[in-house]
């Protein structure tokens, strides 16, 4: 280091960068490389310490034992870091001397790190970054392995081993040694490669978690290397050139800390000289630690940058700049996070606010960068940033005037907190602000016009005139009501015209009431009138200026800034000049000529309090006559002429003052603003003069005469009158900017049109965005400049995305886009905007022009600060997000400095996107919503521990609780909490009722659908949060809740109808989607004030709500809105009408009776709809249903629907007969809900309609709400009457039964069931059913289809009913359907018998069984259509009877069976027929029972009364029969005893039949009962004297004699059935069932199990064989079924039963019969059958055949010797067949002996029998089978010779054996 003269070190210059080519090394490089090589891989190598998240799972394990042991710690040794890490910064120090770099210094590539993406900022909205260039590529592969394994052990150490202290602290190595060597290392390292963006931007990343790890000394050293080394080291990387000299000054600052014996050895963040004592206190945050030329070369360097890097967000710029950009928001975010005010100390706070200064000065748009902050940090960070940022850029985001004054952010103020802190008195106090420094000067007031908002197009809605006794905060911080956007805060009336306004906080003030502190004097002063000596009072009205925060920054010097009061003053010859605005024309002290202008006029002494212009100021004649003295006026300071005022203005305005003819050029926009000018000068003029600061002199001057007549008008008031009359005639154009704003807003521009604040921001956000460097710009009237200063700016600077321009620019787009020829307006315009925030100076001066003749400097560079919303740029969306998340703060200032972004920059523009409006509206929701939950906090939180509020001012808590009261009260709604609710009032008054007003007006529609749509979106997002889970009713509500919230608020204006309309539409849809809910919405309840619910409870918030803003109570009942839409007489409207009544009724508002008869003639008038008629008929019962019916009165009820369906019947009618499916639909609807209302209308218990079902909207149960209309006692007065079809509701229900498009026939039949059984004011309910049956039949008759089968139960109820009245009907329709020609008919009626019999259970078999004899013919129907003559009819019938369950089955058998009972002969006749039919088609049904048969075939005849009569005729018409298909009975007369007998016989037989064909198809019978049916047999067959008698307790049958007479022919019909039935009962396996419950022997039950049913007539049939018929007499048929009865005997029955020897007996008896048939004169079939019959025998029981084998065999023998000449016969066949078995079976036996001995087996010729001949046929090869295999087989051939010689042998003992 080389030391100057004033000996401070100067830095060592470094070398400049060489052009081409790589670094120079020096001899000794190599062995450097290799010492930094082994040091880094020792620190690679070193141990190191826990991971931070291993250390947190450790104290969580230990925490017991942390607790038990407080000297367990966690250490960890860093001294071998230490070491390491100081013998590498000692090296980098020689090398720095020396001349060695590891790194590229012309690359602008950062190493590659582990960390490279690291970025403790919050969440941040980047553009993409380009694609690096080549020579970035090629730099990256030539970089150096040094630097990037030196960052990454940097990083490493950083993370890890500095959150350790040294163990064993020595004064060479203090506790902080590590974290101080850390720094100098980083020091070191931003000269090995200073030229490269990269490497620096990486390097500072690796230090910046230094913030959270070092102490708060050293962080006060890490900012100095961000602020003297890093950030001045990034600006030099984005210069032209690379000789700058600020790494020189960074390296300074690192040089005079002594690093080697300084920085270690103390922990002294600053150098004792750099850092300033209390008594001397710097008065900016300008670092005084660095020489004037080191600050002037890098603001220098900083300006020539900022316009690269304040376009960060375009997405335009090369790697280097993004490198530097992108170092600013986790710095800063850093910084804001770990270091605090109260715990920080104040050489640290000295360094923060010197590094946020430079920022700053580098960075002109880093609001984009606490913008991020705010939207993404956490709360303390949120804070901190509002801070920041409404501290350096107040002037365009205003500040707080009804929440507490934001913190200062400087030094000083940093130190005052500081020093209160000290305060014991203070520090005790814990509702004090520690942090809060009051500034009495935020309020900038300016000359304003207001425009008159209670007149005209302006005042549409509520907006304009909110809620009465609202609070805002006057200019000296009281709390003062107010009722008017525009009113004065002292007077509380609107202001119209001229007064005074401030920008930042739009407070507003009458001129006459203008009292601000400092704003104003009094002096008095003589005023000599002839002899007369008078006194006046001068009151001049003024504000100060105050200087903008970051000019402090920006400026060079500071001697124009007084600290105390932040005022721009300047001090010349003793006068303490202050800037000021003034309100009151005055006159320059030193030429005594008025300071003209509208603002900025000149300056004011605060101690003599004159005033002066600027130029004057600084003139000599200032310095030499007019030193400062006390404060005195004479006459001549407020004495001027006439004339010399006149030439004055005129001097001053004459760029404005356009002679007419040249108007028509200007555009509306410029004349405006001259006009508005003109008008506030003129304004201001007479305030000076009412307030006599201004005494004009004319002829008849006389300060007696009235003021009016002070002086003449001059130019001032002529063409002020001019230009009004030109903008009133709207003579002049407007620009296409001015007029696309203004329509999208739907107003026509004021006449004042630069006192429009919102075009004002518009037209700033346009110039912003959309400015041209195009030439062009040609200014006529250049009174401030002249065309040859006003140059074209090269494409370089005009290159401005970022919105950063100069004045030039900005007048040159003025006069393009909106036609600005005067250059003074453009003046006014652009201060304008500028006074409201909209632009300011890049310097942070609030003044953009100044006079030219003092030679200040005219074209500065302007910014827009902050982002407008209707820019495209990703910075909107951060500003969204912050206004998002300051408003969800807990604290008022907080929440109002997002309101103060939210109108300022976000203001409803045509232009504005809806995303933003829905963003920011549901921001706005959420926070009026949200204010229940914030109230909670406050008392949690801050009452009982009596903490300030958040955000509210101390005087509005004094206020609330007294000024003497010092215990506040417990509850927030009483002491603290009102103060709170009250602030946030006041916001919304302030600011949010203004802006959603401005949205309303712009588009109501779209206001109201995103309203809507955020509120929905609100509480959706809060039940995913609070994972609640809620119906869409409950959810409903909770919308319609918010929306009265806002409306309470004066947030919903005209538009609370429409959202009101919106949520019913949609509740209603909800309803039809879940029509069978009746929900209870409360707050729907509560809107319309239909009834307190005792269950509602107001919150705190709605407690004030409701006792403050009671001027929007009278809500539009639902009565009034529902008959105002009936009235409008649009269909649309009445459907919605309709709706909504339907929506009030079934959420709990009940509506009169009254209210519906009134309604009907406006319906009708209206010629509604069938929808409309039956929404109207649904409203009624929902009222009824939902617990409210005793509204309506029953006769009302009856009334109403019999007139509406005596109007809509036509309609209807039309519908059913060509209407399409919503119109039968709604018909169907109609004709239901007109049931269940007649029902209740004729007291019809609710119970017993809701269990009908004819309505399908109908909860599960009826609905109990809970409120006390339902407890009411009101009682119905409705009489009872008697009721007949011929009543108009009656026809219209039973006509309704015919349209059978509308599908209503079976509501109607379940109707007319309840009318019938439940309608209690229905006196005669039996002649009603009479005279309602004819026409309710058919209806009934259709309903009993399986179609219907959900109404069965009553259809079939309603048919027995009607059945047992009076059966005519009934029977007459069913016979018209199945007689009918047409098989269609009686195809489809077969629907209808399916539907009643399997409707059919055992309830009605128990209850109505007395109709079930009248049900028998009509089943009769239904079976007979299984033999109908068309096979679709066949196939229906049979399908439908087989589907037919089987309880269904057997209850039709038994109306079968009633009918049989009650019939006569031929009706049982024809019945029995179709039983046959039927059994024999469906073998297992039990078409009857065995009793009922077997009683009616023992009846006798005489015993019987015949009727030839059927016992239906008499309610039949005469030309209908009974059962189609079956032959028609006439009736000839009284038929003859013959006939009858014969009938009868027919009956005997044919139930005969039935029931043989029974037990054959195997239907379950008694032994009792079989044994009573073989009796009968026996009887019917013709066995005489057969008894049925008891043997031993059992049924036991005796068989008489057969007496056949073979001309009888009723005895052949009996026996020929009888016979064919038997054949299949003794072909039925099936067994007896014994009638005995109980059998006593177990060995008896299996042997009854054994025996066959058919058993039971073997005997029978045996004895037919045994008789003493001649069976050869029999008829082939006779005789056929006889012979085959003897084979099932023989095939399937037990034969040989050694307990029935008489069964053997008859058995062979009946084959020696039957054997003898085969040589008499039969049949061939009959002989092939008997011989079929002996086979069987001889199979099943060869002993029994013994008997008759050779008589059998000499038969067959004769047999065969007959038919020897065709042996092809089947019975030769038959007969051979027998023989052979017969000869295999007995040919060991003797049989050929048998043969030979007994018998002659031959005759002479050898014709009539030859039986060696059949022994020759037959015998063949066969062998004989033997039972053992040994034996040799045996051949039938040679049996008989060996029967013959075994025979002849037999008695000498000897055998033939066979050879």
């Amino acid at each position: 280091m080389e030391s100057n003269s004033n000996g401070r070190s100067r830095p060592v210059s470094l070398p400049k960068a060489p052009k081409k080519g790589g670094n120079i090394l020096l001899p000794k490089v190599v062995q450097t490389r290799k010492l930094v090589s082994q040091i880094l891989n020792d620190l690679k190598k070193r141990k190191k310490p826990p991971s931070p998240f291993q250390n947190m799972v450790n104290q969580a394990d230990s925490f017991h034992e942390v607790n038990t042991n407080p000297n367990l710690q966690n250490f960890f040794n860093t001294d071998d870091t230490c070491d390491l890490l100081s013998q590498l910064r000692d090296v980098l120090i020689v090398c720095s001397m020396n001349g060695i770099y590891f790194g590229d210094r012309m690359s602008a590539t950062p190493p590659e790190s582990p960390y490279t993406s690291r970025d403790p900022s919050p969440n941040r909205s980047r553009s993409p970054s380009p694609s690096r260039s080549k020579r970035d590529l090629s730099n990256r592969n030539k970089s150096s392995g040094i630097l990037e394994r030196i960052l990454e052990v940097l990083y490493d150490i950083v993370q890890n081993d500095c959150r350790y202290k040294v163990i064993t602290p020595r004064p060479s190595r203090p506790p902080n040694a590590l974290q101080s060597i850390v720094l100098d290392v980083a020091h070191l390292l931003v000269n090995q490669n200073p030229y490269s963006p990269g490497w620096l931007y990486e390097l500072g990343m690796a230090m910046m978690p230094g913030f959270n790890i070092f102490n708060d000394v050293l962080r006060a050293k890490l900012l100095i290397f961000y602020a003297d080394s890093l950030i001045p080291q990034l600006i030099a990387c984005q210069s032209d050139t690379s000789d700058d000299i600020i790494v020189a000054s960074s390296l300074r600052q690192f040089e005079n800390s002594s690093y080697i014996n300084i920085t270690i050895n103390s922990e002294d963040p600053i150098p004792p000289g750099n850092l300033p004592d209390s008594e001397h206190l710097p008065n900016s945050n300008v670092d005084r630690s660095d020489d004037e030329y080191s600050f002037n070369r890098r603001q220098s360097a900083a300006r020539k940058l900022s316009r690269r890097l304040s376009i960060s967000y375009t997405g335009d710029l090369d790697i280097d700049a993004y490198y530097v950009d992108s170092m600013f928001t986790p710095l800063l975010y850093s910084i804001i996070q770990f270091i605090s005010v109260e715990d920080s100390p104040l050489d640290t706070l000295y360094q923060m606010h010197r590094t946020i200064g430079i920022m700053i000065l580098c960075k002109p748009d880093l609001y984009n960068d606490v913008i991020e902050i705010m939207a993404h940090g956490d709360t303390m960070s949120r804070n901190r940033a509002v801070n920041i940022l409404f501290y350096f850029w107040r002037n365009s985001t205003g500040h707080p005037s009804v929440g507490e004054a934001l913190p200062n952010v400087g030094y000083m103020h940093d130190l005052s907190v500081k020093e209160k802190q000290n305060d014991t008195s203070i520090k005790n106090s814990k509702r004090a602000s520690m942090s809060v420094i009051k500034d009495v000067h935020l309020h900038q007031f300016l000359p304003h016009i207001f425009l008159d908002t209670r007149n005209g197009k302006e005042n549409k809605h509520a907006s304009l005139t909110v809620t009465k006794h609202a609070s805002i905060v006057d200019m000296h911080g009281q709390f003062i009501p107010t009722e008017h956007p525009n009113a004065c805060v002292q007077c509380f009336k609107p202001i119209s015209g001229f007064g005074l306004r401030c920008g930042g906080c739009k407070l507003n003030v009458h001129f006459t009431c203008y009292n601000l502190a400092d704003g104003e004097f009094l002096t008095e002063y003589s005023v000599e009138s002839g002899e007369h000596k008078l006194y006046k009072l001068s009151t001049p009205r003024y504000c100060d200026i105050t200087y903008g925060q970051r000019e402090v920054i920006c400026n060079d010097s500071l001697k124009n800034i007084d600290y105390k009061t932040a005022i721009i003053s300047k001090t010349v010859s003793g006068h303490s000049f202050r800037l000021v605005n003034l309100f009151t024309l005055v006159l320059c002290m030193v030429c005594r000529m008025p300071l003209w202008g509208v603002m900025h006029q000149g300056y004011r002494c605060g101690s003599c309090n004159k005033f002066i212009h600027s130029r004057c100021m600084k003139s000599n004649e200032s310095e030499v006559q007019f030193a400062c003295h006390s404060p005195s006026m004479s006459e001549g300071d407020a004495l001027i002429e006439h004339e010399m005022l006149r030439l004055s203005f005129k001097t001053y305005y004459e760029n404005i003052l356009v002679p007419e003819e040249s108007i028509s050029s200007y555009s509306f926009e410029e004349l405006s603003i001259m006009m508005t000018t003109l008008q506030m000068q003129e304004n201001i003029l007479n305030n000076g003069i009412i307030a006599g600061c201004l005494i004009i002199k004319q002829k008849y001057h006389n300060p007696l005469f009235p003021r009016s007549k002070q002086f003449d008008k001059f130019e001032l008031q002529e063409y002020s009158e001019l230009y009004q009359s030109y903008l009133e005639g709207r003579k002049l154009p407007l620009s296409v900017i001015t007029n696309e704003y203004w329509e999208g807003i739907s107003k026509e521009p004021p006449l004042w049109i630069i006192s429009c604040e919102d075009y004002l921001a518009h037209l700033a956000s346009i110039i912003k965005t959309s400015y041209d460097s195009e030439p062009g710009f040609i200014d006529s009237h250049l009174s401030v400049y002249t065309a040859a200063t006003l140059t074209i700016p090269s494409p370089d600077d005009s290159n401005n995305p970022a919105g950063i321009l100069t004045i030039k620019e900005m007048m040159k787009w003025l006069q393009k886009n909106l036609g600005f020829h005067n250059s003074y307006t453009s003046k006014i315009l652009l201060q304008q905007m500028a006074n409201y925030g909209f632009l300011e100076r890049i310097d942070g001066h609030p003044i953009l022009f100044c006079d030219e003749s003092v030679g200040e400097i005219l074209d500065h560079d302007c910014t827009f600060p902050l982002p407008f919303a209707i820019e495209c740029s990703p910075t909107v969306e951060s500003l969204i997000t912050a206004i998002t998340a300051c408003l969800s703060d807990i604290n008022i200032s907080i929440n109002e400095c997002g309101l103060l972004l939210m109108t300022k920059r976000c203001w409803p523009d045509s232009f504005l996107s809806r995303y933003i409006l829905e963003r920011l509206i549901y921001a706005v929701i959420e926070w009026v919503c949200s204010e229940d939950d914030k109230l909670l906090i406050i008392a949690r939180e801050y009452t009982p521990s009596q903490l300030k509020l958040p955000g509210v001012r101390d005087e509005m808590e004094n206020k609330r609780n007294g000024a003497n009261q010092r215990q506040p009260s417990a509850m927030p709604s009483v002491a603290g909490g009102g103060a709170y609710i009250v602030c946030r009032k006041m916001l919304k008054e302030k600011y949010i009722i203004n802006w959603m007003s401005a949205i309303h007006d712009m588009n109501q529609g779209l206001f109201c659908d995103i309203v809507f749509d955020q509120i929905e979106m609100l509480y959706e997002n809060k039940s995913e949060q609070d994972v609640i889970t809620e119906t869409e009713f409950q959810s409903h509500d909770r919308i319609l809740k918010c929306m009265i919230r806002l409306w309470h608020a004066g947030l919903l204006f005209s538009a609370f109808k429409d959202m009101i309309a919106r949520w019913l539409d949609d509740v209603y849809h909800i309803m039809k989607h879940q029509s069978n809910i009746f929900v209870e919405l409360k707050t729907l309840y509560k809107i319309f004030n239909a009834s307190k619910s005792s269950t509602y409870r107001y919150s705190t918030t709605d407690q004030i709500l409701l006792s403050t803003e009671n001027n929007n109570s009278d809500v539009t009942d639902p009565i009034s809105l529902v008959t105002q839409l009936f009235k409008e007489g649009d269909a649309v409207e009445l459907t919605r009408a309709l709706q909504w009544m339907e929506v009030m009724v079934r959420t709990g508002i009940g509506l009169p009776g009254s209210i519906f008869s009134d309604f009907l003639p406006l319906l009708a008038n209206l010629s509604p709809s069938i929808e409309q008629y039956t929404t109207f008929m649904e409203v009624m019962w929902y009222q009824v249903m939902i617990g409210l019916g005793h509204l309506l009165v029953r006769s009302n009820i009856q009334s109403i629907i019999s007139d509406v369906n005596e109007a809509a019947f036509e309609m209807i009618k039309k519908i059913n007969e060509g209407g399409y499916g919503a119109e039968i639909a709604s018909a169907r609807s109609f004709v239901k809900v007109t049931i269940v209302l007649a029902l209740y209308s004729y007291n019809c218990p609710l119970e017993m309609i809701y269990n009908v079902g004819i309505f399908d909207s109908l909860p599960e149960k009826p609905i109990n709400l809970s409120h006390p209309k339902r407890l009411s006692n009101f009682k119905d007065s409705t009489q009872g009457s008697n009721l007949t079809a011929d009543d108009p509701l009656i026809q219209c229900l039973l006509m309704y039964a015919k349209f059978d498009k509308l599908e209503v026939r079976g509501d109607i039949v379940k109707g007319f069931w309840k009318f019938i059984t439940s309608a209690g004011l229905i006196f005669n309910k039996n002649e009603f059913v009479n005279s309602c049956i004819p026409e309710l039949l058919p209806s009934v008759w259709k309903e009993l289809s399986p179609l219907h089968d959900t109404s069965s139960d009553i259809t079939l109820q309603l048919l027995m009913k009607i059945v047992w009245a009076d059966s005519r009907f009934f029977l007459a329709s069913v016979s018209k359907v199945f007689e009918h020609s047409d098989w269609e008919v009686r195809f489809d009626g077969l629907d209808n018998l399916y539907g009643l019999f399997s409707k059919l259970d055992e309830k009605h078999d128990i209850q109505v069984s007395g109709v079930f004899a009248y049900l028998g013919p009509i089943f009769s129907y239904l079976v007979g259509c299984l033999w109908d003559e068309e096979e679709f009819v066949r196939t229906k019938a049979i399908t439908y009877i087989r589907s037919m369950q089987p309880q269904h089955v057997r209850l039709a058998f038994k109306c079968w069976e009633g009918y049989f009972k009650t019939a006569n002969v031929r009706e049982k006749t024809l019945l029995c027929k179709l039983m046959i039919k039927l059994n024999a088609k469906f073998p297992d049904w039990e078409v009857i029972e065995w009793n009922t048969l077997l009683d009616a075939l023992t009846q006798n005849d005489e015993n019987e009364q015949v009727s030839t009569s059927d016992i239906l005729e008499s309610y039949m018409r005469p030309d209908s029969i009974l059962v189609i298909g079956l032959k028609q009975i006439q009736d000839g007369g009284n038929s003859t005893p013959g006939q009858r007998v014969a009938e009868s016989q027919n009956l005997r037989v044919i139930v005969l039949t039935l029931a043989l064909q029974m037990l054959a198809n195997g239907i379950e019978v008694t032994q009792d009962q079989i044994i009573k049916l073989k009796h009968l047999v026996l009887i019917h067959l013709g066995f005489k004297n057969s008894k049925l008698e008891m043997v031993n307790g059992k049924s036991n049958v005796s068989i008489g004699d057969f007496e056949y007479i073979p001309d009888d022919f009723a005895q052949n019909m009996i026996i020929t059935s009888c016979l064919g039935n038997l054949k299949r009962v003794l072909d039925t396996p099936i067994y007896l069932k014994s009638s005995n419950n109980i059998l006593e022997d177990t060995r008896l039950a299996a042997e009854q199990e054994e025996e066959l049913a058919g058993g039971v007539f073997v005997d029978v049939v045996l004895a037919l064989f045994n008789s003493s018929v001649d069976m050869s007499t029999l008829s082939h048929l006779m005789l056929k079924n006889w012979i085959e009865l003897l084979l099932m005997i023989v095939y399937k029955h037990k034969i040989e039963d050694k307990r029935n020897r008489q069964l053997e007996e008859n058995l062979v008896n009946a084959m020696r019969k039957a054997s003898e048939l085969l040589s008499k004169d039969v049949t061939e079939e009959n002989k092939q059958l008997i011989i079929e019959v002996s086979t069987t025998l001889l199979k099943r029981a060869p002993m029994l055949t013994v008997n008759i084998l050779g008589k059998y065999i000499i038969t067959l023998g004769k047999l065969l010797t007959k038919l020897r000449n065709d042996s092809s016969s089947s019975l030769v066949m038959s007969a051979k067949i027998f023989l052979r078995t017969a000869f295999i079976s007995f040919a060991r036996n003797g049989l050929f002996v048998l043969i030979f001995k007994n018998q002659t087996v031959a005759d002479e010729t050898n014709t009539e029998l030859d039986m060696f001949r059949v022994l020759r046929d037959i015998i063949r090869d066969e062998v004989i089978p033997t039972h053992d295999e040994n034996i040799e087989p045996t051949y039938l051939c040679v049996e008989p010779i060996r029967d013959v010689i075994n025979q002849l042998f037999k008695f000498t003992n000897r055998k033939i054996v066979s050879g």
